[in-house]
């Protein structure tokens, strides 16, 4: 099982006047992972396809959209990582 704790995202905070996406950092991995991007007040945003996770290279990428195409707001968003044993939490600031 690897250790998590070290999961980060760059750039942090990620503004998208400059950066196309946000790479989500995180020690490599044979489970499965699964990741989910939630605003501040904590309702799921998006949920980043398994097809784009690279867990066993230990990064991902969003491209600052929700599940319906549309470009997030500024602000404050919690990416969720979830493998079969562990969940973690990280803090991400976007702008515009």
């Amino acid at each position: 099982m690897a250790s998590f704790k070290n999961m980060h995202s760059y750039p942090n905070p990620f503004d998208m006047r400059y950066y196309s996406f946000v790479t989500i950092a995180f020690p490599p991995t044979s489970e499965t992972v699964s990741i989910t991007i939630f605003s501040l007040a904590g309702n799921p945003v998006c949920e980043i396809p398994a097809s784009e996770i690279y867990a066993s290279l230990g990064f991902a990428h969003w491209n600052g959209v929700d599940d319906y195409g549309r470009v997030v707001p500024g602000g404050l968003y919690f990416i969720r990582l979830k493998t079969p044993s562990v969940t973690v939490i990280h803090k991400m600031t976007v702008f515009h």
